[in-house]
């Protein structure tokens, strides 16, 4: 029996009945995609670009920051100095004068890393820029108001220069310069002028580390036999001890390459207080200068401080300090903030 399909039907199947698939050449895919390429290869660069933009940027914007924020903290410890170190004094024991070079201070036998300190051990890299004597309130004692125990002890305080992983296996620094704290604080005295019969101290509490005298510390002698005080000073000698005191990192990336040109003329300013004297540079001309170094006028207790950090080394992939593009030039100077502090200490200290 044959069905009967009417005619309008048969011509809506005609119509409308399924075809061959159909789908792209190879040729039209080629072209499509070669197309595709040519329109996403620009932005792709350009998000590529503005992701590198942003990151330099950031780079740039955190390293002004702890810049400045390594600055603000050092200031705030030269408030407090009595003395500071410049690198022209000379003890009567050693008067003949030093050659110039990285460590001429007149204690420099006696702080890291000619003494070796956690963090500091290795002479060439871990270069002292700054050194000062400082008189600190114990809080904790303050605010107990313990009767005839003086709140107020001395510390020594250097800032170091440093590269390299001084000695550790599992270094987490940059392969950028970066700046170091070293501190030995004498202890609470109970009472202050008391002393045992081997001639030691007593001190307020001494099972408590936070009160107790740091390993290697040992007060400076105002002996009366010497009537100037820098040589005084310059007569410091260390305790028995070695140091446990380690040299704390402060902030990393700060600039390795030559501070002005590839060359160590620079000159520090002239100091305010006085009639055009400039201040007594550290490190001293001729030695290497980088990113960080000090001017001293220690008559006046006065220290300038100057700090330039690299950004470069913070986005920029297996940056090395000898490599070109990771150093200070004028085209890149943006990313090398730098900033400088002029401080006078309290400094008090005189002798009779």
């Amino acid at each position: 029996m044959t069905m009967y399909i009417p005619k309008l039907l048969r011509r809506y199947y005609r119509r409308h009945r399924p075809t061959k698939p159909l789908g792209f050449t190879l040729i039209e895919l080629l072209v499509g995609m070669v197309l595709a390429f040519l329109v996403m290869a620009p932005m792709l660069g350009f998000m590529v670009n503005m992701l590198d933009s942003d990151n330099a940027e950031q780079a740039k914007a955190t390293t002004e920051q702890e810049v400045q924020a390594a600055l603000d903290y050092i200031a705030r410890d030269l408030q407090q100095a009595i003395y500071i170190y410049d690198n022209t004094n000379r003890s009567p024991e050693s008067p003949a004068p030093v050659t110039p070079g990285i460590l001429d201070f007149p204690i420099k036998s006696q702080i890291p890393p000619l003494q070796p300190a956690p963090g500091c051990k290795i002479e060439k890299t871990c270069i002292p820029i700054l050194a000062f004597w400082k008189r600190q309130l114990v809080q904790e004692v303050e605010d107990k108001k313990i009767e005839k125990v003086n709140p107020y002890v001395y510390s020594l305080v250097v800032y170091y220069s440093i590269t390299g992983n001084q000695g550790s296996t599992d270094n987490i620094w940059s392969k950028a310069n970066r700046i170091g704290r070293f501190e030995i604080r004498d202890g609470v005295r109970n009472p202050p002028d008391l002393v045992l019969s081997q001639g030691l101290p007593i001190y307020y509490n001494e099972s408590d580390s936070t009160l107790g005298v740091d390993n290697g510390f040992k007060l400076f002698e105002l002996k009366p036999g010497i009537s100037n005080l820098d040589l005084n000073m310059n007569n410091w000698e260390k305790g028995s001890d070695a140091y446990k005191s380690p040299v704390a990192t402060l902030v990393d990336y700060i600039d390795p390459s030559p501070w002005k040109d590839g060359t160590n003329n620079l000159q520090c300013p002239p100091d305010p207080t006085t009639a055009g004297q400039l201040l007594s540079r550290i490190p001293k001309l001729g030695a290497d200068i980088n990113g960080f170094y000090s001017c001293v006028n220690t008559k006046l207790w006065v220290a300038q401080v100057f700090i330039r950090g690299n950004a470069m080394f913070r986005f920029k992939v297996n940056c090395e300090p000898t490599k070109t593009e990771c150093k200070y030039s004028e085209q890149n100077k943006t990313f090398f903030p730098r900033s400088t502090v002029q401080v006078r200490g309290q400094g008090f200290l005189d002798v009779q």
